[in-house]
């Protein structure tokens, strides 16, 4: 199903969250980067670390390691090579929910922008896929609305090239949108936005089903970290309950190679073999307890592993889990809203209204 929500919040906690850290080693510096590049005279990349990044993202690799319920960071998954990968399952004709997004948003694009005035800021989770993006900010022209759009991913060339992208497709079509790129994140970005109030409203876009690599309580976490009188969501949510579909698009050959190419990361921010390729297969289930499908690494035979002097034991058939993704209907997502604190208020759903996509828009205009 595919639909949107608005929610409003009343008020904005302190941090509560265990950060999730950029996956490069560069430590944080506040000048921004400016990019020398003739196509990007314009475009300012913004600095929102507030860590060094590769030792939180081992100390995340050992705490997994040591948890009753083993898992790895699902960040290393996003790395350049990884985004790569990724795009190649998207590409998959058995992957449903890129389908249907898109559909969903040639069908509603209209209304969704209409929500959006002209002088709003528009801040995007996640910088993989510019199309969309373009999208979204060639439908806000069409309406003879300006924004100023800002891109927020922790991979700093992938931003680079996703901002270059996205640039050059709006200049041929006659956009003059301000493009800026905030190198964080989701965390350093909520923690950026609080600092940098604007007078105008700002709508945060979470799209293509990524809030739902968190748990519903954690969603609901991250949702009201963003939420203020001044801030909005639209978030894109996958509904869709029919288990057969979701493993043919999760658990498919691509998907291997994505999730596999997560070790190789690891074991390079380890600066050691810890995980060897051959000794690792993949497999994904449905979790109904949290409506999330999970995706694991599955150990082909006993295995003894270190890090950092630290051993693992890891019997034949065990499983490390990567990544998990919520298929979360429509009630799921108003009790995730009503959680973080707000009203689901804007729906946008497609012809089958319990599979696909949801568009949701999440407002903290009542304080």
């Amino acid at each position: 199903m595919a639909t949107a929500f608005t929610s409003t919040r009343n008020y904005i906690d302190g941090p509560f969250w265990t950060p999730i850290l950029p996956t490069d080693s560069l430590s944080p510096t506040k000048p921004p980067v400016n990019e020398k590049d003739s196509h990007a005279e314009r475009i300012q990349i913004l600095d929102t670390r507030r860590q060094i990044i590769s030792q939180d993202l081992v100390r995340g690799i050992i705490e997994g390691l040591r948890s009753e319920e083993r898992e790895s960071p699902p960040l290393l998954l996003w790395n350049e090579p990884g985004l790569s990968l990724f795009d190649t399952v998207i590409s998959s004709p058995d992957y449903y929910p890129a389908r249907r997004e898109w559909l969903l948003l040639h069908d509603s694009i209209r209304e969704i922008v209409a929500t959006i005035a002209s002088g709003d800021r528009v801040i995007e989770l996640g910088a993989g896929n510019m199309k969309k993006t373009a999208f979204f900010l060639q439908a806000l022209q069409a309406q003879g609305k300006q924004v100023e759009y800002y891109a927020c991913d922790v991979d700093q060339e992938s931003l680079r090239k996703s901002l270059l992208e996205l640039q050059c497709v709006l200049s041929s079509a006659g956009s003059t949108t301000k493009l800026h790129g905030l190198l964080g994140t989701y965390e350093d970005c909520a923690a950026w936005l609080k600092e940098h109030d604007s007078s105008s409203h700002t709508y945060v876009f979470w799209l293509g089903n990524s809030i739902a690599n968190f748990t519903p309580s954690e969603a609901a976490e991250y949702t009201r970290a963003f939420l203020t009188s001044s801030v909005s969501m639209i978030v894109g949510l996958d509904g869709s309950q029919d288990q057969r579909e979701i493993a043919l698009s999760y658990e498919g050959p691509s998907n291997r190679d994505f999730i596999l190419q997560g070790l190789t990361h690891a074991n390079q921010l380890l600066n050691a073999e810890v995980f060897k390729l051959d000794d690792w297969g993949f497999g994904g289930r449905w979790n109904p307890a949290v409506w999330m499908h999970e995706s694991y690494y599955i150990a082909n035979k006993d295995l003894s592993i270190s890090v950092y002097g630290e051993r693992y034991e890891f019997k034949k058939g065990d499983k490390l889990r990567s990544i998990r993704s919520g298929k979360w209907p429509e009630g799921k997502a108003r009790e995730i809203c009503k959680e973080a604190g707000g009203i689901l208020t804007r729906a946008w759903m497609n012809q089958e209204k319990s599979y696909g996509k949801m568009f949701t828009t999440i407002d903290g205009s009542e304080v």
